[in-house]
């Protein structure tokens, strides 16, 4: 949904980038005065900055983790509890920036003076259904990181035992530091 929004930006200020199809398809009814309605908004802005710590947040963990690093909730061979680094401020530091990152994502794209928004997508009853979809696979995201977090930290537990009791003292929050 992002390249769309970039595509209407671009192809309102710059005409000869239009292909008049697809853009008559994306920008509904009289597109005069859209470009003035698209623009950076503060909650554009946040959600941008949002997915973005939220993006470096899980390369960090990513290149701390290495090959550790799994979707699959798993111990592999030679495992180390890694607890340094995004590691020592939350125990699941990849589950926060996926959250950063979904929520975020939500805000880029759904708020004010956002392509969804002035263009009037939630309209018509395929922008509601698509709308829709998306927020539901976000919030859906975020549920299933509440879920897995205990999972995780369970089967972590069993495998270090003493050094997983150790590190959840100096590092007690889970998800969000100072909150949970």
């Amino acid at each position: 949904m992002s390249a769309i929004e970039a595509y209407v930006i671009l192809s309102t200020a710059l005409p000869f980038l239009q292909a008049p199809f697809i853009y008559r398809l994306l920008v509904p009814g009289d597109s005069t005065d859209l470009l003035p309605r698209i623009h950076v908004t503060p909650s554009f802005t946040f959600g941008s900055l949002l997915i973005f710590a939220g993006t470096m947040l899980r390369l960090a963990c990513y290149s701390k983790m290495g090959p550790q690093f799994t979707f699959d909730l798993s111990i592999r061979k030679e495992h180390k509890l890694v607890t340094d680094g995004p590691y020592s401020i939350v125990r699941h530091p990849s589950y926060l920036g996926t959250f950063l990152y979904s929520v975020g994502l939500l805000l880029a794209q759904f708020g004010s003076g956002s392509w969804w928004q002035e263009c009037g997508i939630w309209d018509y009853p395929l922008g509601k259904v698509m709308g829709l979809i998306r927020i539901a696979f976000q919030v859906s995201l975020v549920t299933l990181l509440f879920v897995r977090v205990p999972a995780e930290d369970l089967v972590l537990q069993n495998e270090f035992k003493e050094q997983w009791v150790a590190w959840t003292k100096k590092t007690p929050y889970k998800l969000f530091p100072g909150i949970y």
